[in-house]
């Protein structure tokens, strides 16, 4: 939870809330392909 927060309230950092796994990886790798910066995915 506090992690979360930290993430939201972050203004250098693009956090996404996606339900499932795969989307999750997939989301990931498509903003690195896309932004040329690391793409990480999180399971909480």
């Amino acid at each position: 939870m506090h992690l979360l927060d930290s993430l939201g309230s972050n203004r250098d950092l693009n956090a996404v809330s996606l339900l499932h796994e795969q989307a999750v990886a997939v989301a990931a790798e498509a903003y690195a392909n896309t932004a040329g910066k690391p793409g990480v995915a999180f399971r909480n």
